[in-house]
């Protein structure tokens, strides 16, 4: 009901920015249109103007005979009906250009990803619903992923289809939402750490460090608890991925068991090679 009562509230903003751009665009039109009708009329009458001067210098011409002057006459009459045809096609170009340039009327979809991009929730939820669209007229139901994948995911007993993408404020990431609806979080302006797309946290790239993977699992429990599924990737990540998940208090589902006997043994390896040591998660 939240959810739905923010999305109504958002469309109704939508809604009054829209029906204020379209009055502003009225009246930008007709004050376009009486400034394009009033210099149409002053360029056509000095068109007339240059025409009345010919002739009137065609008629005083004495070194010209009558049957000359008739010929003349008609080819300024002429040439003036081509001139005045080709400033009315200029103006119409004119005009289609300063129409043009007008600021268009924003739709839905580029306003609410104008907004996501600056966080609004609500906005990231309409944003994603519609991507949920997209997919789904394209026969992309469900959440198909690669089972390759790396990703962590809510428990089994979590509701995971009343969930949307955060923008979660943590003091060591910076986040940046996608056009897609989803939030990209950051290592301190690097490249990103990893995605929160709503129903998961997904890694951006195959080789994660140390540091990144901790961000994520963090992030993870900070938003589904303690307990979180481990997906995708192979049995040497997924073993360390685990391995870290409990140390920091969490407990994983889905990965591979961990071997007692080589439960010292990874971990002192571990410590020595520091946090920022690099991992291959496929």
């Amino acid at each position: 009901m939240e959810r739905a009562a923010s999305r109504d509230a958002l469309r109704r903003e939508f809604d009054a920015e829209l029906g204020a751009a379209r009055a502003e665009r009225i009246l930008l039109q007709a004050a376009l249109k009486a400034e394009f009708a009033d210099e149409q009329k002053v360029r056509l009458a000095q068109q007339k103007s240059e025409l009345k001067a010919r002739l009137k210098t065609l008629a005083n011409d004495k070194s010209l005979n009558v049957e000359q002057k008739e010929a003349m006459y008609l080819v300024c009459i002429s040439s003036h009906a081509y001139q005045r045809s080709e400033l009315l096609k200029q103006i119409r170009k004119e005009r289609a250009v300063e129409r043009a340039a007008m600021a268009p009327l924003p739709s839905w979809r580029t306003w609410v990803e104008a907004r996501a991009l600056t966080g609004n929730q609500a906005a990231i939820s309409a944003l994603r619903g519609m991507v949920y669209q997209d997919r789904r007229r394209a026969k992309q139901l469900g959440d198909d992923e690669d089972n390759a994948e790396l990703t962590i995911r809510p428990a089994a007993d979590v509701d995971v289809l009343d969930q949307e993408p955060k923008v979660e404020a943590v003091p060591y990431l910076e986040w940046r939402v996608t056009r897609r609806g989803t939030v990209m979080y950051f290592l301190r302006g690097e490249e990103p750490a990893f995605e929160d797309a709503g129903s998961k946290v997904a890694f951006c790239r195959s080789i994660i460090s140390d540091e990144e993977l901790r961000a994520a699992l963090r992030y993870a429990m900070g938003r589904w608890g303690s307990t979180v599924r481990l997906s995708g990737g192979d049995a040497v990540f997924q073993e360390r991925a685990a391995r870290m998940l409990t140390e920091l208090g969490g407990k994983p589902i889905g990965a591979q068991q961990l071997p007692a006997t080589r439960d010292k043994q990874p971990m002192q390896r571990d410590k020595d090679s520091g946090p920022a040591r690099k991992g291959r998660g496929r």
